[in-house]
């Protein structure tokens, strides 16, 4: 097989046009009706070919990696594995279009009575504009909504709970909040990883087991920060990465303003959060990390107080 470089990147670029340019020949008729159309981009400096069809999926959809499909096709030179290449590709992709249809049809017929059984937290960032669409509160950078979701084949498929759906369920906020804080432990277990850099600091990473929306597991209060917080006999400074996972540093062995500079860049909340041991709560804000302060002080609040000053009542 022969070898690409990248002063290939050009030809390889100008096959997939071809593969669009060519392509629609090989596309069920009904993709023309339906505007689902071949487009190619650039992803981790690999041109991919994928079919758009302006719909949100809940995960990604196969795609096509061009330098592989050029080079199946002797550089371009093979007309018959051109159409074998795009045939499988068009297969793949509407085999995972059948699965997900077949996935949101089920996550669909489970919201039509509410799923007290099936909700959990998702937290995105406040500028995310959820706080229009979704019934949901503030906490500091981030923006707390509900989820229902969907166990099947190793998986976890979810659809966010929108006001919409809350007002036909007859739920108020309080009420998806008090039901996914039951529920959400059992649909969505955490995992904590630890990690160690290169100069021998140790610190973890906070998950859910299915790899995706893990960032809602902090809010247990059962759940990993505790875990944590009592093995390591220490407050915690968060930092959420992702949606989907944070890391966590004891603040014992970690100074924070080496986490702040790190927050404000590669988080999307853009901040570092504190879980205090004693409180067995996490502040999102520093006004809520100084309450947490003024405890050590003058005492522990008893469950109320703590949720008045987390702002979950």
């Amino acid at each position: 097989m022969c070898s690409i470089g990248t002063e290939d990147s050009k030809e390889i670029e100008s096959f997939g046009r071809r593969l669009i340019a060519e392509g629609s020949l090989y596309l069920p008729a009904a993709y023309a009706k339906y505007r689902k159309l071949l487009f190619i981009e650039q992803k981790d400096g690999q041109w991919q070919l994928c079919i758009k069809d302006g719909c949100g999926h809940l995960e990604p959809m196969p795609v096509l990696n061009v330098r592989e499909a050029y080079l199946q096709c002797r550089r371009g030179e093979d007309t018959e594995n051109f159409a074998k290449v795009l045939v499988q590709y068009v297969s793949e992709y509407e085999k995972a279009e059948k699965e997900e249809q077949r996935r949101k049809k089920l996550l669909t017929g489970l919201c039509e009575e509410f799923p007290n059984e099936q909700l959990f937290f998702a937290l995105l960032p406040e500028g995310s504009g959820a706080a229009g669409r979704f019934p949901g509160r503030s906490m500091g950078e981030a923006f707390l909504i509900y989820a229902v979701g969907l166990i099947g084949k190793g998986r976890l498929d979810m659809i966010a709970v929108t006001r919409e759906m809350a007002e036909k369920w007859g739920a108020e906020e309080e009420t998806l909040y008090q039901e996914t804080k039951r529920s959400a432990p059992f649909l969505m277990p955490y995992q904590i990883l630890e990690e160690k850099l290169f100069t021998g600091e140790i610190y973890y990473i906070i998950t859910g087991i299915w790899g995706c929306w893990g960032l809602g597991t902090l809010l247990y209060q059962d759940g990993p920060l505790q875990e944590l917080a009592q093995e390591k006999n220490s407050d915690l400074y968060v930092l959420p990465l992702s949606v989907h996972e944070a890391a966590a540093f004891a603040a014992t062995e970690w100074d924070v303003a080496d986490l702040l500079e790190p927050g404000r860049k590669i988080s999307p909340f853009g901040a570092v959060w504190y879980y205090s041991r004693r409180a067995k709560s996490l502040a999102f804000t520093e006004k809520e990390r100084m309450a947490f302060a003024q405890m050590e002080k003058y005492g522990i609040p008893d469950a109320a107080e703590r949720s008045e000053i987390s702002g979950t009542e």
